[in-house]
């Protein structure tokens, strides 16, 4: 592990978790913030899409690596550690505030919202910093998708919040606060394991990880994509979104 090369990976977790603030400044630009739109659902399938192929093709893989490569029980110990990080969220959705309906419920939609996008940037922005930190193919594949998939995430934020208020600063400011819970990660993830870091702590990070990914997409992303544009329209931008980051793993490999 290059412990020289923290520094740089620290400053491209950041990079990755203000890419919500690019999303969060749509909301500028929108004509009105009445509403979530079908804008909204496309941005959320195509980070779905973003988001369960990184996890299954490149998380999931590089976890299984460190965990010992190709034997059963690198398998068993990477399928463990991706249950255990959908388990990790299913305890989060259960103690954070229940969603309710749009319209007269919507700031509790949104800070529900700014609440689970926040805690689950914290191991995301470990992920990015330990994928960098580590090298490898993986590395920039990690920071792209992760940033990318930011982007509509942060959108996602500001959206119901601004909507709530009136007042479309707010919504950027929630989105903002979202993405620096990724650098925060980091760091504390970095202080608090740095002293037990093995390849397989390494491994069963990894592995959660591609779990807390797959979950959002399944409990949160693609449903609100499937009400805001629709089964069709959503499944061409989650095929997109495996497009992006199959072309991009395509790319890094010739």
């Amino acid at each position: 592990m290059a412990i020289d090369n923290i520094g740089i990976a620290l400053l491209l977790t950041l990079v990755a978790g203000m890419a919500t603030c690019i999303g969060g400044c749509i909301v500028f630009f929108t004509k009105s913030t009445r509403s979530p739109d079908r804008f909204l659902g496309v941005c959320l399938a195509f980070s779905s899409g973003i988001m369960i192929y990184i996890s299954f093709t490149e998380i999931f893989r590089k976890a299984q690596q460190a965990l010992g490569g190709d034997t059963f029980k690198a398998f068993l110990l990477t399928n463990v550690g991706f249950f255990g990080g959908i388990a990790i969220m299913a305890l989060i959705g259960a103690v954070l505030p229940e969603k309710k309906a749009p319209s007269s419920h919507i700031m509790m939609a949104g800070i529900y919202a700014v609440a689970a996008t926040t805690i689950h940037n914290f191991p995301e922005g470990l992920a990015t910093f330990m994928a960098v930190l580590e090298g490898g193919e993986a590395a920039p594949v990690t920071f792209f998708a992760l940033a990318i998939h930011n982007i509509p995430e942060g959108f996602a934020v500001a959206m119901p919040i601004a909507y709530a208020t009136g007042k479309k600063m707010k919504g950027f400011a929630s989105s903002l606060l979202s993405g620096i819970a990724e650098p925060i990660g980091a760091l504390l993830g970095w202080f608090f394991l740095k002293p037990i870091m093995t390849e397989a702590v390494s491994g069963m990070i990894f592995a959660a990880t591609s779990g807390i990914m797959v979950y959002l997409c399944f409990n949160e992303l693609i449903p609100l994509s499937l009400r805001y544009c629709g089964k069709k329209l959503s499944v061409i931008c989650i095929t997109l979104g495996f497009l992006v980051i199959a072309s991009s793993l395509i790319l890094l490999s010739l």
